[in-house]
């Protein structure tokens, strides 16, 4: 039986899939009121590889979000009213690859209201019962 020649040398490239990073919450498309502190969450994952860092950037802030019990968290501070925000996670493994996700949100500013009748301390606040009362107020909504 003849010898079979020697085969081409073949090359084999090895890919290594990203890691995965999920924004769980906000979820995208809420809205929120400030002035307030939202907790970022995010869920991050890598196969063949080890999750080393998962950084969180909203609006103009930007850190590292911690591991806790599973998952990653992130607390966004002062978060400034009147504006709708891009929220991006991006998770680097131990093998060099990084994922992103991002969601949107909206945060709203609470609305001003005051009342302007009765004023407080006014001789006009005397009511004896039973009686009709006219309240006036003023709302504002940024």
């Amino acid at each position: 039986m003849p010898v079979p020649p020697p085969s081409v040398p073949v090359s084999v490239i090895v890919f290594h899939p990203p890691p995965t990073i999920e924004i769980t919450s906000p979820t995208g498309g809420v809205f929120v009121i400030s002035a307030t502190n939202i907790l970022v969450q995010a869920s991050a994952s890598a196969t063949g590889a080890v999750v080393t860092n998962v950084q969180i950037s909203c609006g103009q802030t930007n850190g590292a979000a911690l591991p806790v019990s599973g998952h990653y968290e992130f607390l966004w501070q002062n978060v400034q009213a009147a504006s709708n925000y891009t929220i991006t996670a991006v998770a680097s493994d131990s093998l060099g690859a990084a994922a992103t996700n991002a969601v949107s949100i909206g945060v709203n500013a609470m609305p001003v209201v005051s009342v302007t009748f009765p004023t407080n301390n006014s001789p006009t606040n005397l009511f004896v019962e039973p009686t009709n009362i006219t309240l006036r107020a003023y709302a504002q909504d940024s």
